[in-house]
């Protein structure tokens, strides 16, 4: 009898010892499954940030008060440097003519032989109101205001046009114009300057100023 109940423990201890290497490994199972869902729960928790509305990133919002009046201030100054170009053009051109005439009036006894000699000089070749000296003035000018910017070439040059006009020149109707000739010599040295000009700027290396 001591025996047949030894072996009963035995069987039931054998038992329990099962039991609890299964429950221990559900436990260890369940464990992980929960591990694995945890790790698949954070995986799934960051939520992946869109692509930026290209849309948004090409659009451009209105210029403030203060950039527009800026704009408007250049452009304003453009045109009184444009205006103030022209009527420098006016004066020279008209200078110029003056000396011109000047010089004709050999049979005025109102001008002095003094006064005649000065003219023609000054309208020479070398004089301060020469073909060279005027054109030279005023492609120093049109330089300046370009401000190296050979985009405005065009823009200059039809403002020394307009310039010619007003003092009375007309480059399409030279005969009616009543122009003294070196108001027509000094306008061709004026376009030729205009076209070297042209020239440098497409990359003619032999270009000087």
């Amino acid at each position: 009898m001591i025996q047949g109940t030894n072996s009963i423990g035995n069987v039931n201890n054998y038992n329990r010892s099962l039991l609890q290497k299964k429950q221990q490994t559900s436990d260890s199972s369940t464990e992980k499954a929960a591990s694995s869902t945890a790790t698949i729960q954070n995986t799934d928790s960051f939520t992946k940030m869109s692509a930026p509305n290209s849309l948004e990133q090409v659009t451009y919002s209105r210029p403030n008060a203060k950039y527009t009046d800026e704009v408007n201030a250049l452009l304003e100054e453009h045109t009184r440097q444009m205006e103030e170009f022209k009527s420098k053009i006016l004066s020279m051109i008209s200078g110029q003519n003056d000396k011109s005439n000047a010089s004709l009036f050999s049979l005025n006894l109102s001008v002095s032989s003094d006064e005649i000699e000065a003219a023609k000089q000054a309208i020479s070749e070398d004089g301060e109101w020469g073909v060279n000296a005027v054109t030279t003035r005023i492609m120093d000018m049109a330089y300046a205001l370009s401000g190296g910017d050979d985009s405005k070439l065009e823009l200059l040059k039809n403002a020394v046009i307009d310039g010619f006009k007003a003092a009375g020149f007309d480059p399409d109707n030279r005969a009616s114009s009543n122009m003294p000739k070196i108001t027509g010599q000094t306008y061709d040295e004026i376009m030729k300057r205009f076209d070297d000009w042209k020239n440098k700027a497409a990359g003619d290396t032999g270009w000087e100023k």
